[in-house]
């Protein structure tokens, strides 16, 4: 069954970058419930909604210092109070805006994570997880990598409760007490985590009624939920979105029963604006039922009654501040108060465009004072601070074996310049409205991209899409420019790593054949830590264990490598042997820097090149007939005009003319894609050769000359031939 609801736009507060900072208090008197937001300058505000129009009910002083995290808390079954963390403290506001409560801890990181149950408070800051209880700080937890989010449930104790983190590593971890009881290994790093309570009719249905129920996003945009009981932790149901929003990181759930069916909806909001409702019909599965777009992040996302508390609503924050609400409520009917017979959304319009008229006129108040303010300064330039601040995500989809680089400011974008240090592939995207304009490389000043999007109408975020090349690593940067006088821009720096394309897996390895690199010396577990954290993604800054066990995937051919390390001793598993040689190239030049001696030792087994070769033969023998099949385009329509029957045409050229703009559109969304193909095929037959200590650049023309006219058996009988 799908959901109608209706979207309405309550109110414009300040930016807001950090998640989960908006929540609902419990109903009042009238059973509607007022919303609180924290934002980036500090203050935290609460409104509620009065014939369509926000009503503000309290707004605190500003501190400076963003809100990373804004809960309700209080005694059980009455949270009306407001907590809130800034850096490493927290604030407790009342329901009138007035602050009661202020606790400084003794963390050293910024509180980005927090529950809040009586006088308990469950907090989780980049890697430290602590409950403090009236200010006592009795428990502690150092996670092995970044806590992103925090849940509390009774799983291993019926009076006391357990706290579930969602992490970086991709796994959930239930804290007992200062111990880690359980664990569960999901797919994805865990981006938020979720208390599902819902009926006990639908627990029978679904058999799970002794479990208690975790929902989870990951940063890959799946959700799924994990069955906890006191002795074990296990996987559920995992949905992910189709078309758009596929692949964007989960940043809020929440749950309501929309339908009344005694069991609970669940609200879903994406890192690219995606709102979507899944609901239990006929299945144990959820099923997608309400999908929508607010063109921008959404930070915050919570479920109640906010306009009428006869009608349930979702109501969510966006990265520039924008709330809007998505209701049950029909508001297309007509307004049984309005003499003119118009709908109840038109009437509730006009109200908020004349509060909008009044913020406009005041605020050109305060513009024309700021104009006077400039005009009596004497020297001929004013300093500018910054004025935006841009959140940036830069992150390996799996499926498209590309980066997604996402940038966004709580304004329009002007224009987003790209410059690189190294090799990067831009790819077309069809939901990227901004013309994109390439400079031909200078890599004599080391700019091998130079690239620059500018932006139609009012867009606040770009997702561009780049393809790396392994073995080149370097720096990234993105200079973004607003829309807004005077201009000023901001510029991001990002990482490009030695193996960019290497995503982290559990489990082992297959039993496929493997190269092996052995390093032996006098470093120490946190520099082999730092090395290989310096060559690939999704490596954890601490170590937690004295020894450490990796497993990556490369998600562009499926190639796999294990990293086993202690003191003193490193050992490196691949079925690539170009991985292999990165490696070897990459960490002895760190150990050489750092003055560490490292005794080096490999395997390179011959079975791992047809291995390697047939991983890439789809790729290549698709790409090469896609670019043939491009050549012929033009002589086709040629043939086209001269004789409109085409039927003397064998059927694989009637196809190229059938499919002409999906062929060279495919053709130019790829436009590096052979030559990444090709140097994949080269880099491979020279990093083994390499290994066993000859020189093959000389024969480089002549393998070229066999990727052109490609044939699979004869491009491994020359990998086979003497070196010399």
């Amino acid at each position: 069954m799908d959901l109608t609801l209706c979207r309405q736009d309550l109110l414009q507060a300040a930016s807001v970058s950090n998640r989960a900072t908006m929540q609902l208090m419990p109903p009042g008197k009238k059973k509607k419930q007022k919303v609180c937001i924290g934002d980036d300058t500090g203050a935290v505000s609460c409104f509620e909604m009065k014939k369509g129009t926000a009503v503000s009910v309290f707004k605190t002083m500003s501190t400076g210092t963003e809100i990373a995290r804004l809960e309700m808390g209080g005694p059980l079954g009455k949270k009306d109070k407001v907590f809130v963390s800034t850096g490493q403290q927290i604030r407790g506001i009342t329901k009138k805006g007035k602050e009661f409560f202020k606790f400084n801890t003794s963390l050293s990181e910024t509180i980005t994570a927090m529950v809040v149950e009586d006088s308990k408070i469950w907090t989780g800051a980049e890697y430290v997880f602590n409950v403090f209880d009236n200010g006592r700080d009795v428990e502690f937890f150092m996670a092995p990598d970044r806590i992103n989010d925090i849940a509390i449930e009774n799983v291993t104790r019926e009076t006391e409760y357990d706290a579930v983190l969602g992490c970086q590593d991709r796994f959930l971890r239930v804290v007992q007490a200062s111990t880690a009881a359980q664990d569960c290994a999901v797919d994805a790093p865990v981006t938020t985590v979720h208390r599902y309570v819902s009926s006990p009719h639908e627990f029978a249905a679904s058999g799970t009624a002794s479990f208690k129920q975790i929902l989870y996003g990951g940063q890959d945009g799946s959700v799924g939920q994990v069955l906890l009981d006191s002795s074990t932790a296990r996987r559920g149901w995992k949905i992910a979105l189709a078309g758009e929003g596929a692949g964007s990181a989960i940043t809020a759930l929440d749950s309501i029963d929309f339908t009344h069916d005694d069991v609970k909806d669940i609200c879903v909001a994406r890192d690219d604006g995606t709102v979507c409702v899944y609901g239990f019909d006929m299945s144990p599965e959820p099923a997608l039922q309400f999908k929508a777009n607010v063109g921008e992040s959404v930070r915050s996302l919570v479920a109640g009654q906010v306009g009428n508390p006869a009608f349930d609503e979702m109501v969510l924050c966006s990265y520039s501040g924008k709330v809007t609400s998505f209701t049950m409520e029909p508001l297309e009917k007509a307004d049984e108060d309005d003499s003119y017979g118009r709908s109840k959304n038109t009437v509730q319009r006009e109200g908020r465009i004349r509060v909008m008229r009044k913020e406009l006129d005041e605020l050109r108040r305060k513009v024309e004072k700021e104009r006077e303010k400039y005009a009596k300064v004497a020297d001929e330039f004013i300093p500018v601070e910054q004025q935006f601040k841009v959140k940036e995500a830069f992150t390996l989809d799996a499926d498209e074996a590309a980066y997604k680089l996402n940038l966004e400011i709580p304004m329009p974008i002007d224009v987003v310049a790209l410059q690189s240090q190294v090799p990067v592939d831009l790819l077309d995207v069809d939901t990227n409205d901004a013309i994109v304009s390439r400079t031909p490389p200078d890599r004599d000043n080391g700019n091998a991209l130079l690239a620059t999007y500018r932006c139609q109408e009012s867009m606040n975020r770009l997702t561009i899409t780049l393809r790396t090349v392994e073995g080149q690593f370097g720096e990234l940067q993105a200079m973004v420019i607003a829309k807004m006088a005077p201009k000023t821009a901001q510029i991001v720096r990002l990482q490009i790593k030695p193996l960019s394309l290497h995503h982290r897996l559990h489990g082992d390895i297959d039993g496929r054949p493997m190269n092996r690199l052995r390093l032996a010396g006098a470093f120490t577990l946190g520099q082999m830590h730092e090395w290989v954290a310096n060559c690939l993604p999704d490596v954890p800054s601490r170590v937690m264990e004295d020894e450490v066990r990796m497993v990556f995937r490369n998600v562009f051919l499926g190639t796999q490598l294990s990293a086993s390390y202690k003191k003193g001793e490193a050992v490196f598993l691949s079925d690539s042997i170009s991985t292999i040689a990165i490696l070897k190239e990459v960490i002895t030049k760190a150990a050489t820097a750092r003055k560490v001696r490292v005794e080096l030792s490999f395997e390179i087994k011959d079975e791992t090149i047809p291995h390697f070769l047939r991983l890439i033969d789809p790729k290549l023998s698709y790409t090469l007939s896609l670019a043939r099949k491009v050549e012929l385009v033009e002589a086709l329509r040629e043939i086209k005009l001269a004789d409109a029957e085409m039927t003397f045409l064998a059927p694989e050229y009637r196809e190229v003319l059938e499919n002409t703009e999906k062929i060279q559109r495919e053709f130019k969304n790829r436009p590096r894609a052979l030559e990444m193909l090709y140097g994949l095929v080269t880099d491979l037959f020279v990093d083994r050769h390499k290994f066993k200590g000859h020189s093959v650049q000389h024969k480089i023309p002549q393998l070229m000359a066999l990727l052109e006219r490609y044939d699979f058996d004869e491009v491994v009988a020359y990998f086979n031939e003497p070196s010399r």
